[in-house]
């Protein structure tokens, strides 16, 4: 109960909980000046902030996106020609081992060289996007290319393509189905964030690519054990939580209006998960 009480307090140092509290204190101060409008307006800034950053609101919504992809069994998964590994999980790093720096969407690297373990495939395609830092332009393909040969979790004779800098999803699918006409592919184990997942499954499918999802990087109780809890004070990783489900959102509804994503991709599914 004590630590409970000293974390409370501490948050009341951290940029968002003090901002929070600095509206509490003006919500306060406009009732006692019976400015009630002005209150009431500041009211619900804070009420807000409080819904998204204290209570499972946040989760709910993002885990709304991860629950169809839930309960994935590996085991009797099928050989494919190569596992995809969308870019997404990693920054490029001046001081950490293999300059990678595994971020929040780690896990991708991590499901993607279990199932290249697994034999899945014999082939690892990595996408990615670009950063320029150091006088270069650090390509994320590259880096990861660079991270998981020097790492030696693969086997040396294992194929690595890395993509040509690819800014977006939908670039990704282009440059991929480039490399599977040209090696004449056909099946694939696309690998991204189980939120990501329908955009990135929809999109592959409807460039003409037949992906198999491998979804990873939960970030709710969906998967998570003890990620439901309720705070006080708002937390800044409940706000992430909620910018990634609007980003995923406002993205699956922006590509299905580009034509980016027919309907019988978005439909479609691969049946192997638990039910």
């Amino acid at each position: 109960m004590m630590l409970a009480s000293l974390s409370n307090i501490a948050e009341l140092f951290m940029p968002l909980g003090f901002i929070w509290l600095c509206l509490l204190a003006v919500t306060g101060w406009k009732f006692y000046r019976k400015e009630r409008r002005e209150g009431t307006v500041v009211l619900g800034i804070v009420f807000l902030m409080w819904l998204i950053g204290s209570t499972p609101l946040s989760n709910a919504l993002l885990g709304s996106l991860e629950r169809p992809y839930a309960g994935m069994e590996i085991k009797p998964m099928p050989k494919v020609d190569a596992v995809i590994l969308l870019g997404g999980g990693s920054w490029p790093s001046r001081y950490e081992a293999g300059q990678m720096h595994l971020n929040r969407a780690g896990d991708r690297t991590m499901m993607a060289l279990f199932l290249m373990k697994q034999g899945k495939a014999d082939t690892l395609i990595i996408g990615g996007g670009a950063k320029r830092g150091d006088g270069r332009m650090w390509r994320m393909s590259e880096n990861a290319k660079s991270w998981i040969e020097q790492s030696h979790f693969l086997d040396p004779a294992t194929e690595i393509i890395a993509l040509p800098r690819c800014s977006a999803t939908k670039n990704e699918a282009e440059a991929t189905r480039k490399v599977a006409i040209e090696r004449g592919w056909k099946t694939f184990y696309l690998v991204t964030s189980a939120n990501h997942m329908r955009r990135a499954a929809g999109v592959f499918r409807t460039t003409g690519l037949n992906v198999n999802e491998a979804p990873c990087a939960f970030q709710t109780p969906v998967s998570l054990i003890g990620a439901d809890d309720w705070f006080i004070i708002p937390r800044v990783g409940r706000f992430e939580t909620m910018a990634d489900y609007c980003h995923e959102i406002i993205g699956w509804y922006y590509y299905r209006l580009r034509g980016w994503i027919n309907a019988e991709a978005a439909a479609q599914k691969t049946p192997w998960f638990k039910k």
